[in-house]
């Protein structure tokens, strides 16, 4: 997700935690990735969900056949 906050800052990662108050987001490894950031919500100008995945690009070429499955079957039974 992107978060784009009121400073005109923005911040690239996965949403970890929301309430009614704050949201923590952790930042992506591409974008310097650290500890995660808790942000009050009326610091925050726009949230953008991402259509893309985290997931680097080619990650599935680059394993055995036996490793890609484990990984998708991981994946699956996680949701």
């Amino acid at each position: 997700m992107r978060v784009d906050l009121l400073d005109g800052t923005s911040l690239i990662g996965l949403l970890v935690k929301s309430d009614d108050t704050t949201l923590t987001v952790r930042p992506t490894s591409s974008t310097g990735g650290g500890d995660a950031r808790v942000l009050r919500r009326s610091e925050v100008e726009r949230l953008r969900w991402s259509k893309l995945s985290l997931m680097p690009e080619g990650l599935l070429e680059s394993l055995a056949p036996q490793h890609a499955s484990d990984l998708l079957a991981y994946l699956l039974a996680t949701r």
